[in-house]
């Protein structure tokens, strides 16, 4: 599967002089070292992701959430939910 990752990255550590290391929902991220850096463009690479977009009504998406929550765990939740979306 395809998806998208949005996040602004520095390599610039002292960013302006407000020192700010990274954003409250992770949006910015400031990296001091080449090894920090190459951890996360690993951890990111290595993790499975889903990206998905729908047309769909609030109350159709509540279905297929519905749907979706009667499954145990919380990655077979999310499973049932992109193969819900994507029609399958």
């Amino acid at each position: 599967m395809g998806g998208i990752i949005q996040q602004f990255i520095s390599l610039y550590p002292d960013c302006g002089g407000n020192g700010i290391q990274e954003s409250p929902r992770g949006g910015f991220k400031t990296y001091n070292s080449y090894e920090k850096l190459a951890n996360y463009i690993h951890s990111i690479l290595s993790e499975r992701k889903c990206f998905f977009s729908a047309m769909m009504s609030n109350a159709e998406l509540g279905k297929l959430l519905e749907i979706a929550n009667m499954e145990d765990s919380l990655e077979m939740k999310g499973q049932k939910f992109v193969d819900l979306i994507s029609g399958e």
